[in-house]
């Protein structure tokens, strides 16, 4: 009898401890419509999520800008041909809050994935300039063959932000990270491969 009651027991916590664990993990996460492009954007479930969603909306209208002018200004390049192939600019979320990356890119353009706040006990929103210099990081990754953090990949990044910043495009304004760093998603942005 002792035997059954254990087991019982043993089965009942094992099945509080996965519906706590599915609840936080399928709670964590919402399909919030932004006022901005009155589309669906899956952001983390918290009190600001509608601006969490505005923010993402705002980033892919910029990022959308940006396209569509290395489209129409480099038709040739392979680069930009590679980035317009690869990217699917309807692939964009926040990340989760226990993610082990800040921001990244699934298979090199299959889904943007964004830290949007800060690691701390507040998690406010990180500003749009900031945010569209993490986006421009994340393309270029997607324009760029190698893998990592190689010179091809800073080439391509300075092209990127150069052209962000460029008056036909405009969604971008210079920061220099390296003298003046600042926090994101828990590290601090140092460095820009963009120098003045």
């Amino acid at each position: 009898m002792l035997q059954v009651f254990i087991a019982a027991l043993i089965t009942f916590m094992v099945a509080m401890i996965l519906k706590i664990h599915w609840d936080n993990h399928h709670n964590e996460v919402d399909l919030v419509i932004s006022q901005i492009d009155h589309k669906h954007h899956l952001v983390r479930n918290l009190p600001d999520k509608e601006h969490a969603a505005d923010l993402l909306a705002q980033i892919e209208q910029r990022i959308a800008r940006l396209m569509t002018y290395l489209h129409d200004k480099y038709p040739k390049d392979v680069r930009v041909s590679r980035l317009l192939e690869k990217f699917d600019s309807n692939q964009i979320s926040e990340s989760s809050a226990d993610s082990l990356y800040t921001s990244y890119s699934v298979n090199k353009g299959e889904k943007l994935v964004f830290c949007l706040r800060q690691k701390d006990s507040q998690e406010a929103l990180h500003d749009l300039n900031t945010m569209i210099f993490v986006a421009i990081h994340e393309l270029a990754h997607i324009m760029t063959q190698s893998v990592g953090h190689t010179r091809e990949f800073w080439d391509n990044m300075r092209f990127l932000l150069e052209t962000a910043m460029s008056s036909d495009v405009a969604i971008y304004q210079y920061q220099s990270y390296h003298t003046d760093p600042q926090p994101y998603c828990g590290m601090t942005i140092s460095d820009t491969p963009l120098k003045k």
